[in-house]
């Protein structure tokens, strides 16, 4: 029996009507990407030929990527007024089908949407923006095409500062609080 892959031949024997054949892993690393069909060609003791079985694979070794879209929040920073608001996360991806899950962990916890596109977006909601911890926060976006290729993590820092400053006036005004004529006429 003889099997045909991208242009190059092996054999293997039938055993009570079934076959398997190993294919070298160089063999299989240097098949190029896209269809691939497989031919099976097969004669009887007697050299009377079976017609050709042909299966098309489809190869797809490139992994995807991911992107996340920034600035996030216009300046990467949540402020006070900003943490009572959902949270728009967005990005791109490519060598990525429609409608594969992307995967985007903030703060521990995970958020799900799917790529158009080579696009994507979620919102994180106002309860888990406000929750937030105060200083660096890391966004993470993971995504895999129909292949299962995984595409390398991608991240992006922000900072949560929701906490306004303080201003003290520690000295008294005019060394008593007071401000008398002379010292009203100061400039």
């Amino acid at each position: 029996m003889t099997v045909t892959i991208d242009g190059k031949e092996y054999t293997t024997t039938v055993t009570d009507n079934a076959w398997s054949l190993e294919v070298p892993a160089s063999a299989v690393e240097a098949l190029a990407e896209g269809t691939q069909t497989i031919k099976a060609d097969v004669s009887d003791e007697a050299g009377n030929p079976a017609p050709q079985a042909s299966h098309d694979i489809e190869v797809d070794t490139e992994a995807p990527s991911i992107f996340i879209t920034t600035p996030i929040a216009g300046d990467d920073i949540i402020n006070a007024a900003e943490s009572d608001d959902p949270l728009t996360i967005s990005g791109t991806t490519t060598n990525v089908e429609n409608g594969q899950t992307v995967t985007v962990t903030i703060d521990g916890k995970e958020y799900t949407t799917t790529v158009t596109d080579n696009a994507w977006s979620l919102e994180v909601p106002a309860s888990a923006v406000e929750a937030l911890a105060e200083g660096t926060q890391t966004i993470k976006a993971d995504v895999s095409d129909e292949a299962g290729n995984p595409a390398p993590q991608a991240s992006h820092d922000i900072e949560v500062d929701t906490e306004a400053p303080s201003i003290f006036i520690t000295t008294p005004i005019a060394g008593d609080d007071i401000i008398n004529a002379a010292e009203s006429e100061i400039h």
